[in-house]
């Protein structure tokens, strides 16, 4: 069975702009200015972790930021417990007695209303926000400091979130690389001054933009409050006013999704909230990403029919391979990663699956999140 003309070049069509995509974030990534002097001037910071059942993570973030190299004057952090059904409520006042810390109960539903509720208590001129499953160096805030202290003009300013993994471990290793390449996508769209997106679990911005933003945070989903967040800050004040700080110092460590139930979930509920988004570049670029791989898997299934098929099928995953390969291969290089690469053959393959799989279930699926169901 041969394939008509009209058919075979929009695929080539997709492939040519998916390679212009991401030779751009590859540059993007390349130019960031990583190396800074350390300033000797300060600011301050309120840290603020919204936290629900993470009796087993939260000592860990703890521990991590009362060890950071920074005047403990300086910062404070605020916890904020979503109706906590483990013990997290009781491992935060004994860590409350050692100071600096102040714990708060939320007074409505969800990790929205936390992190309003923690806005209202800050007391500094900078808000961190930190998911309470993760953990930091303890350079951190110093590393922070030195670059708003170069870049006064930043709202919204974008840190590194990497998957903690153990290379033997396939399946967190695997989830490590993916996660990967959302983090260099974002550094790299940053760098154009045009972010696409954010992850609430390294979030930096002044406090008194609140004021002037519709901190609502589109309460029609449960998740999202990164992308809203962004989405506003560039409405207001346009995309230059976005920054990625791109530093080994500013990375905050997450861990991986236990089993792909877990993995599965996490990615419907991130895909949910597209449908709430106004972004026009978030959307085009998510749409993108997803109609790219679900062709390529279109043209997996014609293969069976078609030699035709095939042989562009075999063109269009060589090319994809390699463009993707050289956008993480830097990243993974500057975050000392790139013995993870072992796995990105078996990545470029399932990526592709699952991403389809994602983007055609999310309008339809519920999930779990936090042991509460949407």
């Amino acid at each position: 069975m041969n394939i008509p003309d009209n058919i075979l070049i929009p695929f080539l069509i997709f492939i040519n702009i998916y390679t212009a995509i991401n030779f751009g974030v590859f540059w993007g990534f390349l130019s960031l200015k990583s190396k800074r002097k350390n300033s000797k001037k300060t600011n301050s910071f309120s840290i603020v972790i919204p936290a629900r059942n993470e009796a087993k993570n939260i000592p860990h973030l703890l521990d991590s930021l009362l060890a950071q190299n920074y005047d403990k004057n300086l910062f404070e952090i605020i916890i904020i417990d979503d109706f906590s059904e483990d013990d997290t409520l009781s491992i935060l006042e004994e860590y409350e007695k050692k100071g600096n810390i102040q714990i708060l109960k939320n007074q409505k539903t969800g990790k929205k209303a936390a992190l309003q509720m923690a806005w209202q208590h800050s007391q500094n001129e900078y808000i961190i926000q930190i998911d309470a499953d993760c953990s930091v160096k303890p350079q951190y805030l110093t590393s922070i400091n030195t670059y708003l202290q170069e870049n006064k003009c930043v709202k919204l300013l974008l840190a590194p979130v990497l998957l903690k993994y153990k290379l033997s471990h396939f399946w967190s290793a695997i989830q490590a690389l993916e996660f990967s390449s959302l983090i260099v996508s974002t550094a790299g769209f940053a760098y154009y001054k045009n972010a696409i997106m954010a992850n609430g679990a390294n979030l930096i911005y002044p406090k008194n933009i609140l004021h002037q933003l519709d901190t609502k945070l589109e309460n029609k989903t449960p998740s999202g409050d990164d992308m809203f967040l962004l989405q506003e800050v560039k409405n207001k004040w346009g995309g230059k006013a976005v920054h990625y700080l791109k530093s080994e110092e500013a990375v905050v460590y997450t861990h991986a999704s236990q089993s792909l139930k877990d993995f599965w979930q996490q990615r419907i509920r991130w895909a949910s909230k597209g449908k709430y988004l106004k972004d026009k570049l978030s959307l085009f670029i998510g749409a993108y990403v997803f109609l790219f791989n679900f062709s390529i898997l279109t043209l997996f299934v014609l293969s069976f029919f078609s030699a035709q098929a095939g042989v562009l099928l075999a063109l269009i995953f060589l090319l994809k391979f390699l463009s993707d390969f050289i956008v993480l291969l830097p990243f993974l290089h500057f975050h000392k990663s790139k013995k993870l690469l072992i796995y990105y053959p078996i990545l470029s393959i399932l990526y592709i699956f699952y991403v389809s799989f994602v983007g055609i279930a999310a309008p339809f699926s519920s999930y779990r999140w936090k042991n509460r169901a949407y």
